[in-house]
Protein backbone atom coordinates (compact mmCIF):
# COMPACT_ATOMS: atom_id res chain seq x y z
CA UNK A 1 0.00 0.00 0.00
CA UNK A 2 1.19 3.49 -0.73
CA UNK A 3 1.88 5.89 2.09
CA UNK A 4 -0.50 8.81 2.37
CA UNK A 5 -0.10 12.41 3.46
CA UNK A 6 -1.66 12.90 6.91
CA UNK A 7 -5.24 14.13 6.93
CA UNK A 8 -5.96 13.90 10.66
CA UNK A 9 -5.71 17.66 11.14
CA UNK A 10 -8.31 18.42 8.42
CA UNK A 11 -12.02 18.89 9.00
CA UNK A 12 -14.45 16.33 7.60
CA UNK A 13 -15.43 18.62 4.73
CA UNK A 14 -11.75 19.23 3.87
CA UNK A 15 -11.15 15.46 3.83
CA UNK A 16 -14.11 14.98 1.45
CA UNK A 17 -12.70 17.76 -0.72
CA UNK A 18 -9.27 16.09 -0.82
CA UNK A 19 -10.49 12.52 -1.33
CA UNK A 20 -13.91 12.94 -2.88
CA UNK A 21 -17.05 11.43 -1.45
CA UNK A 22 -17.27 7.68 -2.16
CA UNK A 23 -20.43 6.56 -3.97
CA UNK A 24 -22.78 4.40 -1.91
CA UNK A 25 -25.47 1.97 -2.90
CA UNK A 26 -28.08 0.27 -0.70
CA UNK A 27 -27.70 -3.52 -0.71
CA UNK A 28 -30.95 -4.66 -2.36
CA UNK A 29 -32.82 -7.95 -2.08
CA UNK A 30 -30.90 -9.21 0.93
CA UNK A 31 -32.61 -9.74 4.26
CA UNK A 32 -29.97 -8.36 6.61
CA UNK A 33 -30.45 -7.73 10.32
CA UNK A 34 -29.51 -4.13 9.59
CA UNK A 35 -29.65 -2.08 6.38
CA UNK A 36 -26.28 -2.23 4.63
CA UNK A 37 -24.56 -0.22 1.93
CA UNK A 38 -21.92 -0.97 -0.65
CA UNK A 39 -19.28 1.75 -0.62
CA UNK A 40 -16.72 2.02 -3.40
CA UNK A 41 -13.13 2.06 -2.11
CA UNK A 42 -11.47 5.45 -2.04
CA UNK A 43 -9.18 6.30 -4.95
CA UNK A 44 -6.22 8.15 -3.55
CA UNK A 45 -5.18 11.17 -5.62
CA UNK A 46 -1.52 11.14 -6.72
CA UNK A 47 -0.77 14.35 -4.83
CA UNK A 48 -1.61 12.65 -1.50
CA UNK A 49 0.69 9.64 -2.04
CA UNK A 50 4.06 9.56 -0.33
CA UNK A 51 7.21 7.69 -1.34
CA UNK A 52 6.64 5.13 1.41
CA UNK A 53 5.22 1.71 0.55
CA UNK A 54 3.78 -0.79 3.02
CA UNK A 55 2.94 -4.48 2.86
CA UNK A 56 -0.26 -5.63 4.50
CA UNK A 57 -1.38 -9.09 5.44
CA UNK A 58 -4.78 -8.55 3.76
CA UNK A 59 -6.63 -10.44 6.43
CA UNK A 60 -5.39 -11.88 9.68
CA UNK A 61 -2.40 -10.79 11.72
CA UNK A 62 -0.62 -12.50 14.54
CA UNK A 63 2.56 -12.04 16.51
CA UNK A 64 5.44 -14.20 15.31
CA UNK A 65 5.84 -17.21 17.57
CA UNK A 66 2.35 -16.93 19.07
CA UNK A 67 1.03 -20.51 19.41
CA UNK A 68 -2.60 -19.36 19.16
CA UNK A 69 -3.80 -19.22 15.56
CA UNK A 70 -6.43 -16.49 15.01
CA UNK A 71 -9.86 -17.62 13.85
CA UNK A 72 -11.02 -16.70 10.38
CA UNK A 73 -9.58 -16.98 6.91
CA UNK A 74 -7.58 -14.57 4.79
CA UNK A 75 -8.94 -13.62 1.36
CA UNK A 76 -8.36 -16.58 -0.97
CA UNK A 77 -6.98 -14.42 -3.79
CA UNK A 78 -3.88 -13.70 -1.68
CA UNK A 79 -3.58 -16.72 0.57
CA UNK A 80 -2.04 -20.10 -0.05
CA UNK A 81 -3.91 -23.20 1.12
CA UNK A 82 -1.88 -23.88 4.29
CA UNK A 83 -4.20 -22.02 6.73
CA UNK A 84 -7.24 -23.64 5.17
CA UNK A 85 -5.80 -27.07 5.99
CA UNK A 86 -5.28 -26.37 9.69
CA UNK A 87 -1.54 -25.87 9.12
CA UNK A 88 0.28 -23.42 11.36
CA UNK A 89 1.27 -20.13 9.74
CA UNK A 90 4.78 -20.22 8.35
CA UNK A 91 7.35 -17.98 6.73
CA UNK A 92 7.06 -20.04 3.52
CA UNK A 93 3.29 -19.47 3.34
CA UNK A 94 3.80 -15.73 3.91
CA UNK A 95 6.41 -15.54 1.16
CA UNK A 96 4.17 -17.39 -1.29
CA UNK A 97 1.30 -15.06 -0.40
CA UNK A 98 3.49 -12.00 -0.97
CA UNK A 99 4.55 -13.42 -4.34
CA UNK A 100 0.88 -13.71 -5.29
CA UNK A 101 0.28 -10.12 -4.11
CA UNK A 102 3.20 -8.83 -6.17
CA UNK A 103 1.99 -10.90 -9.14
CA UNK A 104 -1.45 -9.31 -8.83
CA UNK A 105 0.09 -5.83 -8.64
CA UNK A 106 2.21 -6.51 -11.73
CA UNK A 107 -0.48 -8.31 -13.74
CA UNK A 108 -3.36 -6.14 -12.43
CA UNK A 109 -5.39 -9.28 -11.67
CA UNK A 110 -4.89 -12.20 -9.26
CA UNK A 111 -2.64 -14.85 -10.86
CA UNK A 112 -4.82 -17.71 -9.58
CA UNK A 113 -8.53 -17.30 -10.20
CA UNK A 114 -9.50 -20.32 -8.10
CA UNK A 115 -8.03 -23.08 -5.96
CA UNK A 116 -8.44 -25.51 -8.86
CA UNK A 117 -6.44 -23.22 -11.13
CA UNK A 118 -3.73 -22.86 -8.47
CA UNK A 119 -3.48 -26.65 -8.24
CA UNK A 120 -3.43 -26.94 -12.03
CA UNK A 121 -0.52 -24.45 -12.22
CA UNK A 122 1.53 -25.50 -9.19
CA UNK A 123 0.61 -29.15 -8.78
CA UNK A 124 -1.35 -31.11 -6.17
CA UNK A 125 -1.23 -30.34 -2.48
CA UNK A 126 0.62 -32.70 -0.13
CA UNK A 127 -1.16 -36.04 0.25
CA UNK A 128 -0.89 -35.82 4.06
CA UNK A 129 -3.19 -32.76 3.97
CA UNK A 130 -6.05 -34.88 2.65
CA UNK A 131 -9.08 -34.63 4.90
CA UNK A 132 -7.85 -31.49 6.68
CA UNK A 133 -9.44 -29.00 4.27
CA UNK A 134 -12.37 -27.05 5.71
CA UNK A 135 -14.55 -28.29 2.86
CA UNK A 136 -13.42 -31.94 2.57
CA UNK A 137 -15.65 -32.66 -0.43
CA UNK A 138 -13.14 -30.70 -2.54
CA UNK A 139 -10.48 -32.89 -4.11
CA UNK A 140 -7.16 -31.11 -4.55
CA UNK A 141 -4.99 -34.06 -3.58
CA UNK A 142 -4.79 -36.05 -6.79
CA UNK A 143 -1.45 -37.61 -7.50
CA UNK A 144 0.27 -36.97 -10.79
CA UNK A 145 0.05 -39.56 -13.55
CA UNK A 146 2.20 -39.36 -16.66
CA UNK A 147 0.06 -41.64 -18.83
Amino acid sequence: MWGMAPLHNLSRSAKYEALGRPPRQIIPLVDLWKQGELVRPVELPENLRTDEFYLSNFGLAMKLGNPIIPKGYPPTDFCFPDPLHKMKPSFACDMLSYMVIFGAIYLRFPPFRSWRYLIKCLGPLPEQWKGLYNHPQQNFYRTWTLF
